[in-house]
């Protein structure tokens, strides 16, 4: 079992690594975006040694650092952050794991490592002990921090983890070293020492001193007579032990331990001390047979003791082994920040770049800043330190800096220099409210979505329907007063600075125990204005097709075999995205139109009609940018559902403007038939003639929608054409005044009430000259309006009476229809 699949069994809301080495590639493919995003983590932490930070800053491809999780440097005078744990806290309870293995490739499968699992629910004394590691992390003088609030954060879940009652045992539990305060060492002479005489001591390391100092002090301070030292179980890794230096009164073997030989490379940690009375005692977890590791505090280490009466499931098997005749002799560089300077930045919602350095400088100097991103673009200032090294600087008003990927501060005086990934304060926020969307509203902000962040994004759209629309109902009543009806609404910018996207009220904060993930209410507040936000963005962005990867057939000639087998593999994952795209906008699309029909209050239908317009015509325009009629079809469709469940309320309503563009839109494009319908709407929307005032008012027409109207078209026309057409009332009403003469008058040619369904039929009897029987259904009546009849009619009849206004009685053949207005 590895950690990924550890995480994919539960649900966590919180998360910290802590790590040496670092891959960036590795946790945003393996463990963040294929994991703990898609199980909705809504908040996750890197907490990385300065060497480990410095490689990953080379991987400027990384989309999600300082943009959904947090990582943080950090530093030692004179050794290095070595723990290997994974904190995740969860509504299930919590669960802590301590290893060997880094957060690169290594450390999660390719290397030999070895990992502790411990679940709050059965061992809730370890994360007690791990709380009181981080709380003496914050006290440690020496340990350059440039963020406490992981330290924070996590020592309170751990406490919460561990008030959890301890279920009974008749073993004695593990627990956990570190080295914050105290080696390794002096911890594990005095556990050892109630257990009396060790009879043997056996190791498996990675590392080794060039002279076994470590090993040498840990015999003579137990006492151990005999040794053996765990040999890399890799054909043609060496040992880094020093077999050709023995030492004085110790018998020393090496040894090969019950693993498979593979090409996996050695990087576990294991200690064993065997007793005279058959006790054992195992340490595993970070630390290395090294001076720097065992014998001192220079290191911040983590490990896990267990003490048995003897062979458990978990000991390794050791079998003597020949010693081997050649070693490796590894070189140390000397451990710690030295003359390096540590640099933390983040960017506020306010455009403002706030940062710190750690490390043995001259504070008064000035430094130059250089704001980079991965293609080369940069933004130069200069800064000024604080006595603790903090600084600030303010961004250019609209700066294009403020929602890229990849963003990295440099920062240099002299000879020294320091980079540092820029953390984005307000998108890891968004990402707090629900990481699984949080990644594809920032894309679609961006304009660099691919065809997993729409399907993601409609995904979400869809499955919180029920929520955002009531939500997104009460922000827009809150911004209403602020915005007069006689005032008419500003034209936006075509450049919209990202922070726009932030949510901006600072009143919603997260609940105060840090346990919980925020609530609910204040989820649905915040999403409801970001999303408002990004839809209004994506009028002002003209819409662009999806960029295709297909090859062209000028490059498609020369393809080799392996080529096309790669291009008919993308052509199909291309095809498999599509198709998974028209499912989930199929999927919002009927999951709007239900919520519709439901007894939902008007403003909720309003905003659910409002965000259904937006993202759905944004698919048509981005699929067919070059023909409009997908986009129109949907347009005439939405237009009838809209005005059969919403009313007109202002001259300056967010829906009410999309309403008056939509119907200008089509009536100029419409065919005559279609005109009918088009005028009921009008009708039913407006409570019937459509305000004076209003008739005047020209659209604004937003770059998405410029597409879908005839240059230099009169807007206003489109409205003339749709009023000068009869509404589905008046031709009903011609009909009617037919059937009433005697005999019947046919009726009139171009009623396209008669082109279909009832209709149709009274038209054929009446050209014939034959009686027909037309009865009107009154308001809240479900039954046959005939006396001789009274039959209920069906829901299926009813709804298309509801649509028609016509319709034929099955039981009596009558036709009948609604000339009630709707309201």
């Amino acid at each position: 079992m590895t950690p990924r699949d550890l995480i994919l069994q539960g649900t966590w809301h919180y998360a910290l690594f802590t790590t040496y080495s670092l891959s960036l590639s590795f946790f945003e493919s393996q463990l963040w975006r294929g994991a703990l995003k898609k199980k909705g983590c809504r908040e996750a932490w890197i907490i990385a040694d300065i060497d480990g930070y410095s490689e990953s800053l080379g991987e400027r491809q990384s989309r999600f650092v300082g943009h959904e999780y947090r990582l943080v440097p950090v530093a030692l005078p004179r050794g290095v952050f070595h723990p290997k744990c994974s904190y995740l806290s969860g509504p299930d309870g919590d669960v802590l794991l301590v290893g060997s293995g880094n957060l690169t490739f290594g450390g999660h499968g390719r290397n030999i490592e070895v990992l502790e699992v411990f679940r709050s629910l059965e061992h809730p004394g370890i994360f007690e002990e791990f709380a009181d590691f981080l709380a003496a992390l914050r006290a440690r003088a020496d340990f350059l921090n440039p963020e406490s609030a992981w330290l924070d954060q996590f020592e309170r879940l751990a406490r919460h983890a561990a008030r959890r009652p301890t279920p009974a045992s008749s073993t004695t539990p593990p627990r956990l070293l570190h080295s914050t305060t105290r080696g390794i060492l002096d911890q594990l002479a005095d556990i050892a020492q109630p257990f009396g005489e060790v009879t043997e001591a056996r190791i498996l390391s990675p590392y080794f001193d060039p002279k076994a100092e470590a090993v040498n002090t840990l015999a003579q301070r137990l006492k151990i007579p005999r040794l053996k030292i765990g040999l890399p179980p890799k054909n043609g890794e060496k040992s880094t032990f020093p077999f050709d230096r023995p030492l004085t009164g110790l018998r020393i073997e090496a040894a090969s331990i019950g693993v498979e030989t593979s090409s996996r490379k050695l990087h576990a940690k294991w200690l064993e001390l065997d007793f005279a009375d058959k006790r054992r005692l195992t340490l595993t977890g970070s630390v290395n047979a090294t001076r720097q590791a065992l014998c001192s505090s220079n290191n911040i280490e983590v490990g896990v003791i267990r003490s048995s009466t003897g062979p458990e499931s978990y000991s390794l098997k050791w079998t003597k082994s020949p010693t081997p005749s050649e070693i490796e002799r590894p070189d140390f560089t000397a451990p710690g920040l030295g003359a390096r300077a540590l640099l933390h930045a983040r960017l506020t919602e306010d455009g403002r770049v706030l940062g710190r350095l750690l490390g043995s400088f001259d504070v008064s100097a000035a430094w130059q800043a250089c704001l980079g991103l991965p293609d080369g673009n940069s933004l130069l200032f200069a800064v000024t330190l604080q006595r603790d090294g903090s600084f600030a600087h303010r961004l250019p008003s609209g700066s294009p800096y403020e929602g890229e990927p990849g963003l990295q501060l440099h920062l240099q005086q002299g000879r020294i220099h320091a980079r540092c990934w820029v953390q984005n304060d307000w998108l890891i926020e968004l990402a707090q409210l629900g990481a699984r969307h949080a990644a594809p509203l920032i894309a679609l902000f961006r304009g660099d979505s691919d065809d997993e962040d729409e399907v993601a994004f409609l995904t979400f759209l869809h499955d919180g329907i029920a929520q955002l629309a009531p939500a997104m109902a009460e922000y827009h009543s809150a911004l209403a007063p602020a915005r007069p009806e006689s005032q008419p609404t500003e034209t936006p910018a075509h450049v919209v600075p990202v922070s726009a996207l932030k949510p901006a009220n600072d009143e919603h904060d997260f609940e105060e125990d840090d346990t919980q993930p925020p609530s609910t209410s204040n989820r649905n507040e915040r999403l409801a204005e970001v999303l408002d936000r990004l839809l209004h963005e994506f009028e002002e962005r003209p819409a662009s097709a999806p960029v295709s990867s297909r090859p062209t057939s000028a490059e498609s000639e020369d393809l080799s075999d392996e080529d096309a087998v790669a291009e008919t593999e993308e052509l199909e994952t291309a095809r498999l995205q599509s198709k998974a795209h028209d499912a989930a906008l199929f999927r919002l699309r009927d999951t709007v139109r239900a919520y519709l029909h439901d007894e939902q209050t008007a403003s909720a239908k309003r905003a659910a009609c409002f965000l259904w317009l937006q993202v759905e015509l944004r698919t048509h325009l981005r699929n067919s940018p070059s023909d409009p009629a997908p986009a129109l079809a949907f347009l005439r469709a939405w237009f009838l559902q809209t005005a059969r469940h919403c009313r007109w309320q202002a001259l300056n309503d967010s829906l009410d403007e999309r309403v008056w563009l939509v119907a200008c839109a089509l009536g100029l494009q419409a065919l005559p038939e279609e005109l009918v319908g088009l005028h009921e709407g009008l009708e039913d929307y407006q409570h019937g003639e459509p305000h004076p005032e209003l008739l005047a008012t020209v659209p604004r027409v937003p770059p998405a929608f410029t597409g879908l109207v005839p240059a230099g078209a009169d807007l206003l026309s489109g409205i003339g054409a749709i009023r000068a057409a009869r509404t589905r009332r008046q031709e009903i009403g011609l009909l009617r005044k037919c059937a009433a003469t005697n005999p019947p008058t046919p009726p009139p040619a171009g009623l396209s009430v008669c082109l279909h369904g009832a209709g149709k039929e009274a038209h054929r009897r009446l050209a014939a000259r034959q009686r027909v029987e037309i009865c009107e259904l009154l308001p809240g009546r479900s039954a046959c309006p005939h006396p001789s009849c009274r039959m209920t009619i069906s829901h299926t009849s009813l709804e298309t009476l509801r649509l028609q206004r016509i319709v034929a009685c099955v039981h009596c053949e009558r036709i009948v229809i609604d000339l009630a207005p709707r309201s």
